[in-house]
């Protein structure tokens, strides 16, 4: 297996996940220093993120750094913009003895011991970089979506530059280089090996994770959440408009 490193894009938004997020990690992450956790100084709302910027991993071998914002450059250049300039300083900083690098959001958790032993087969070597299906969930860990999405991305760490971090699309637009593959399906694996808890939050925390998230304007994000708990769990969501399946959690 190649050395690989993972920069992890985190805010307070997603303290309920982060510690196991780098525990799975460490299963394939060979250099605790290789796993780089990226924070902004402030939440998209504007808000300075105090709980974000004082967390400290409980092993002090892992690599984190806070990206200095304020409320007039985050209203300046927005949700996207940070987000990419998180990944793009996790990358910058990665050891050049890093093979491979995977890009994860704090919400989104890696089955550690299954990604290793894909990771062993060497297969993506012969591509540039590689996004994989995730299990999606809302409003608890049992809720699991009968429809998996794109999710993760896994890139050479030396085919990229600076440009590729800043498109439109996030992580997607660094697909646009040659050598990629899109939802890579592992061959002897029958279900996604990531799980992304995004909406995995009380009424409470999912307000706060519409008021200033990448999508804020696309639609009345809060009326769809308080009207979402008003009622009990339905078996559908307003975000994609999935079905669901209850199933033991993972995390």
């Amino acid at each position: 297996m190649g050395r690989v490193g993972v920069v992890i894009n985190y805010c307070s938004l997603e303290n309920r996940f982060i510690n196991r997020v780098v525990e799975e990690c460490r299963h394939f992450v060979k250099f605790k220093q290789d796993i780089k956790i990226v924070r902004l100084q402030h939440l998209l709302t504007g808000e300075e993120d105090h709980d974000a910027i004082d967390f400290r991993y409980e092993d002090d071998g892992l690599e984190s750094m806070t990206i200095i914002t304020s409320p007039e450059t985050i209203a300046e250049h927005g949700g996207r913009h940070y987000h990419n300039l998180c990944r793009y300083a996790g990358w910058k900083c990665m050891s050049p003895n890093v093979d491979y690098v995977l890009f994860l959001d704090a919400d989104e958790v890696p089955d550690g011991k299954k990604f290793k032993k894909f990771l062993d087969t060497f297969k993506y070597e012969n591509f540039n970089g590689m996004s994989f299906d995730a299990h999606w969930y809302f409003r608890s860990p049992e809720n699991q979506a009968t429809t998996p999405e794109e999710t993760t991305a896994l890139f050479k760490r030396d085919v990229l530059t600076k440009e590729n971090f800043f498109g439109p699309h996030e992580r997607w637009s660094m697909f646009t280089m040659n050598g990629c593959l899109r939802r890579f399906q592992i061959p002897w694996e029958t279900e996604p090996i990531f799980h992304h808890y995004s909406w995995v939050r009380s009424k409470e925390d999912m307000l706060k994770k519409v008021a200033g998230w990448g999508h804020a304007g696309e639609r009345d994000w809060t009326s769809l959440v308080n009207a979402e708990f008003e009622h009990e769990f339905n078996g559908t969501d307003f975000v994609h408009g999935y079905r669901y399946r209850k199933v033991k959690s993972f995390i």
